[in-house]
């Protein structure tokens, strides 16, 4: 079953144009959606057969795309602060983004909120899934390397963080990506999650 989403505005501003693109419709914001246009998207979602035999077959190879999406725009239509009228409250300002991606590190100084949202719209891009789950392809481990890192900077913080922010660390001997690696059901559950994040940061 795929994992309920963290909806913020980094999430958003990957999963958005997406949504808007399928339905030919624009937002009035870029960051978050109105109560209405939320609602407008649910509507659209019940309407077409595809998406609906998507979301009920969890066999189906668009359902964690379609489950990713449900919760995203439920968010706007039942918890995000919004005035009487819809109008959805703006995201707290957060600070510059410090990524700065290097030919060895495309994750340096990647935050964890940014490894997240990465992850979770990761699991609508299903390009390199033949490449993951085919040992004998010839970017297979690279695309596992980067992926690993990407999982790290999510479940740890970045080795090179924004001012303030905090690097957590397990206690023990084996670090969370060494345990999550060896973990099948977790990364069976989490793969198409991770899938794309070579692309986006190359």
């Amino acid at each position: 079953m795929p994992r309920k989403p963290t909806v913020n505005d980094l999430l958003t501003k990957r999963l958005l144009p997406s949504l808007l693109g399928w339905m030919d419709r624009d937002s009035r914001f870029s960051d978050r959606l109105t109560r209405d246009e939320a609602k407008a998207v649910f509507a659209w979602g019940r309407s077409n057969p595809d998406v609906v035999a998507a979301f009920r077959d969890r066999n189906n190879p668009a359902h964690a795309e379609v489950a990713l999406y449900k919760d995203f725009v439920e968010h706007y239509i039942f918890k995000h602060p919004a005035d009487p009228q819809g109008i959805p409250e703006p995201w707290p300002d957060r600070p510059a983004s410090t990524h700065q991606p290097t030919e060895t590190d495309p994750f340096n100084g990647m935050s964890r909120d940014e490894a997240e949202a990465l992850m979770t719209w990761a699991e609508t891009q299903p390009e390199y899934r033949a490449a993951m789950t085919d040992p004998q392809h010839p970017q297979h481990d690279v695309y596992v390397e980067q992926i690993s890192g990407l999982h790290r900077i999510a479940a740890e913080g970045s080795p090179n963080p924004a001012a303030g922010e905090a690097v957590t660390r397990p206690a023990g001997d084996q670090s969370a990506v060494e345990a999550l690696q060896g973990d099948q059901a977790f990364m069976g559950a989490y793969m198409d999650k991770l899938l794309a994040a070579v692309k986006i940061c190359a």
